[in-house]
């Protein structure tokens, strides 16, 4: 640090020092800018990641789904460094009850999964054979079937016979039962020689998921789809809701949402920053006018002088900043508990606080430009 810029750092810091009230004034006036755009940001990461677990309740986790694939490809895909999980799927067969008013479609799923990691068992146990299912809390209600019951499913290749043996929880909160709709039954897993499966792939690491799915694709021998057309490839099903979510895809409909509804709130806002913290700074700067009128009397440049206001809004801000960040934090948490415990009984999964970088980047970004403009 040169003679100069020593004596002006130190002219900076006697100066806050003497003027403690003007000083916490300005402090106030930029930690409140501050915790309203980091609050924004904030508030936008936790609505993103709300999407995200919405997308995954709906869409599922994996990244990538390949439907009738042989069994011998499995262990290529398991093989592949880029793959985290792999989850095989056999549909046993899809079919009707008798005497269904609802005309439910029965649907009899085996996973190579622990059934208890996918749903939430409420009653009974998970099936040991493949004569034994579990069926949706909804079902049981629509149908009347409790444990222990034999339900007979009408197919395609003919009518076959389970023993309800587990119920699980589902999230529909609402007591009437719908026509046409689809049930998910769960049976034992056994994978046999001639089985053909549906396989769903969960990558490592998104970033870069669509040339990785890409590679992986083509080395089991498909087609990988374009994704600018719909169904284009029925066997191989990339879950784009997801990876858009995640950056991978562009999105309009994604990114208007979060993104630029987040940098238009933003951008509003630090209109009304700018104006608050340039008050303070306006402020700070009528009062010091004599020592300012000093400073230019015995050879301080106007360049000087405007580093010196410049210093002091980075010392401010060098504090005002992170403790603002660590407020709107706690404001954020509080308010998010809050609206959780009015809203219990409307929305099916609580609103969780997450920080995304890029969203909180860019309020960080809008504070700088608001404080320094």
């Amino acid at each position: 640090m040169g003679v100069a810029m020593k004596g002006l750092y130190n002219f900076t810091i006697k100066n806050l020092k003497q003027n403690k009230k003007r000083t916490i004034v300005t402090f106030i006036g930029i930690g409140l800018s501050c915790s309203l755009l980091f609050g924004v940001g904030l508030f936008a990461s936790t609505y993103h990641n709300n999407m995200v677990i919405d997308t995954i309740k709906y869409s599922g986790s994996h990244h990538i789904k390949y439907k009738n694939i042989d069994k011998t490809k499995i262990d290529i895909i398991k093989n592949n460094n880029d793959v985290l999980e792999v989850i095989t799927e056999i549909n046993k067969l899809t079919g009707t009850i008798n005497d269904d008013k609802y005309h439910t479609t029965i649907n009899v799923t085996s996973l190579d999964v622990k059934y208890h990691d996918i749903v939430d068992l409420i009653q009974g146990e998970m099936p040991k054979n493949t004569k034994e299912v579990i069926i949706s809390a909804t079902l049981s209600r629509a149908q009347g079937i409790k444990l222990n019951d034999k339900i007979l499913i009408n197919s395609e290749s003919g009518d076959v016979e389970y023993k309800v043996i587990g119920i699980y929880k589902t999230s529909d909160q609402n007591n009437y039962n719908t026509i046409y709709s689809f049930e998910n039954c769960y049976t034992y897993f056994s994978l046999k020689d001639d089985s053909i499966t549906n396989i769903f792939v969960t990558l490592k690491k998104t970033k870069g998921s669509l040339k990785k799915l890409e590679l992986l694709t083509n080395q089991i021998g498909f087609k990988f789809p374009d994704l600018e057309i719909i169904n284009s490839n029925e066997n191989v099903v990339v879950n784009d809701s997801l990876l858009s979510l995640y950056g991978e895809i562009g999105n309009a409909g994604v990114y208007a949402v979060i993104y630029l509804s987040t940098l238009l709130i933003v951008a509003v806002l630090s209109i009304v920053c700018i104006l608050i913290i340039y008050n303070s700074f306006a402020i700070s700067v009528t009062e010091r006018k004599k020592q300012l009128g000093i400073l230019s009397s015995v050879g301080a440049t106007p360049m000087q002088i405007l580093k010196s206001v410049f210093l002091e809004a980075s010392i401010i801000s060098a504090f005002a900043i992170p403790i603002s960040f660590i407020f709107s934090v706690l404001n954020v948490i509080v308010i998010l508990e809050i609206f959780n415990k009015i809203l219990q009984d409307i929305i099916t999964e609580p609103l969780v606080f997450v920080m995304h970088p890029t969203l909180i980047l860019m309020s960080l970004i809008f504070i700088i430009i608001s404080i320094f403009l």
